[in-house]
């Protein structure tokens, strides 16, 4: 490592330099929030005091911009072949961590230029006069950045830790363009102005790492401009956990959709106009290009409401992590080797919020949806099937959500609520069905709007039992001194009450035919859709703010 010394400027710029000399040093700080709520973890863009090397007066015009952007993605780490998150994943950022990454970018520090072109083959004639390409500044050979921390034995030093320059090439042209004027030295195009540093973290387990990203300019061997930038990166960092059904899995939005293939040579699989007959009778179509799933067997998907509450909470805890186990289809007693897989992966790591989505399975809409289709009920008798079922569940099911929790270490359980209202209308009234859930032979609809509102019935009444579920949990945390810490994540089918299945305003749920053609079956059949998972990732995103750790001072809610 390379030791270097620094003058520091206290908004006093040297008299050898002069004021009208000297550049100004701009730093930008983007995408750099709090690592906790309510304050930041990230200290201020510098304003009157930066740390800085002499400078050599040099016609380069701008400042040097550095925007600093924690280098951490929802949904790393996960094996989609061995559905398990590498532990080298979990290692390097839970439970054993040695440093954090921290993109820097520099990529404003340049200027566009306009390059005359001609055609490189006749066979393919260059239709433009002139193509933009981006360079360092005038004057500025090259730009270099490097990671600075504090020296471990000399007071005030400093030591580089790692550097990375900017990466320019001769512009060639874009293979159908070429330099007109090739006598003179090809114009440097910028190619890569972006690096992610390994900031080493502190001994300190609350600790914040504080270091410095510096950038210097230069023209042949003199630096001609500089700028710095603290970095703090926390050595903790909040994680949050999502296990459940098929809405936390996020049935019905595949992370890129796929695309049925148009015309089908084959009669009845037009997932267009040929819908209700592929749904009754579960066929599949033929599909142009096959969907992307975080995890194809599961279903599983970072377009899910808790994924995307996850990215939302990223813009105040820049290096939470978020975990999904969640699955299609999964009643309690999946959920429960959900949870054994959580204890596998993080092991008494503390989790700060445990996601949950758990019943709606167990208590039979799935079922009960599909039996519709076929118009074999009438009455009240899908509401009586599905009290049965519902006693099941407070009984013999959710009571063995508490025990598997067993070895967990859990700041938060926050139970999600069902959004209900399948089949409201724009005015918030149970409608009857359209679509697959209407008879479009004899104009019978298959859904009358009388069943509509057995289903709005079936939906309090689950959301009913998950309230009634985290209150006696809480109690029984209570009679053993230990605090009451399940929430649950309400008032959903308030936000889908204008936007059912049929609704003329924006729907809220994925139709039989978009599933069809987005997924290749009709699994995502009234499950949320883009804009639906987005109204449901809001208010879980409410939720989780209220439970996550203050990691700047330290302390856990």
């Amino acid at each position: 490592m390379k030791l270097i010394t620094a003058k520091v400027f206290h908004g006093v710029w040297p008299t050898s330099i002069g004021r009208s000399a000297a550049l100004p040093l701009v730093v930008a700080m983007a995408a750099l929030a709090a690592c906790g709520g309510g304050g930041s973890d990230v200290a201020e863009p510098a304003s009157t005091e930066s740390t800085s090397r002499t400078v050599q007066a040099a016609a380069v015009t701008g400042g040097i911009q550095i925007a600093l952007q924690p280098d951490n993605v929802i949904g790393a780490g996960y094996n989609a072949e061995t559905h398990r998150y590498e532990a080298s994943f979990i290692r390097s950022t839970l439970t054993a961590p040695t440093h954090r990454k921290m993109i820097a970018d520099v990529c404003s520090f340049g200027e566009t230029v306009s390059v005359e072109v001609e055609t490189a083959d006749e066979a393919k004639p260059c239709n433009v006069r002139t193509l933009s390409v981006r360079t360092l500044p005038q004057g500025v050979s090259s730009l270099v950045l490097a990671l600075t921390g504090p020296h471990p034995v000399l007071p005030g030093g400093s030591i580089e830790i790692e550097k990375f320059t900017v990466v320019t090439e001769a512009f060639r042209g874009d293979g159908t363009c070429i330099p007109k004027n090739r006598n003179r030295p090809p114009v440097r195009k910028v190619t890569d102005c972006r690096h992610s540093f390994s900031v080493p973290l502190p001994s300190n387990p609350l600790g914040l790492a504080e270091h410095a990203i510096k950038a210097e300019a230069f023209s042949g061997t003199s630096v001609v401009q500089t700028a710095s930038v603290p970095v703090k990166v926390p050595k903790r960092v909040p994680l949050i956990v999502s296990v459940g059904d098929s809405y936390a899995s996020g049935e019905g939005n595949p992370d890129r959709p796929g695309a049925s293939l148009a015309g089908s040579v084959f009669y009845g699989q037009n997932c267009f106009t040929d819908t209700s007959q592929m749904y009754k009778f579960d066929r599949k179509p033929e599909m142009a290009r096959k969907p992307v799933w975080y995890d194809a067997r599961d279903h599983r998907s970072l377009k899910s409401a808790p994924a995307l509450a996850a990215k939302k909470i990223q813009k105040d805890w820049p290096y939470a992590v978020f975990l999904s186990f969640a699955k299609s289809g999964a009643k309690v007693d999946g959920i429960v080797e959900q949870l054994r897989q959580v204890r596998e992966t993080v092991g008494d790591h503390r989790i700060d919020a445990l996601l949950v989505s758990a019943g709606g399975n167990d208590a039979g809409f799935a079922d009960i949806l599909a039996a519709l289709t076929t118009n074999i009920f009438g009455g009240a008798q899908p509401l009586n099937s599905f009290m049965e079922k519902l006693l099941q569940l407070r009984d013999a099911e959710y009571p063995k959500l508490a025990p598997a929790l067993d070895g967990l270490q859990i700041g938060h359980v926050l139970m999600t609520e069902y959004p209900g209202r399948l089949f409201n209308n724009a005015s918030g009234q149970p409608a009857h069905g359209c679509e697959v859930f209407e008879d479009a032979t004899t104009g019978v609809f298959d859904v009358t709007a009388q069943e509509a509102g057995y289903f709005n019935t079936m939906g309090d009444l689950l959301n009913s039992e998950i309230g009634i579920l985290v209150e006696r949990r809480n109690a029984a945390l209570r009679q053993l001194g230990q605090p009451a810490n399940w929430r649950r994540i309400g008032g959903l089918a308030e936000l889908f009450d204008r936007h059912g299945y049929c609704s003329t305003a924006v729907k809220y749920y994925r139709w039989a035919e978009d599933s069809c053609d987005q997924q290749g079956d009709f699994d995502g059949t009234m499950h949320p859709n883009e804009a639906g998972s987005a109204a449901i990732a809001n208010e879980i995103e409410k939720e989780l703010r209220l439970v996550m750790p203050d990691l700047r001072e330290g302390t856990v809610k």
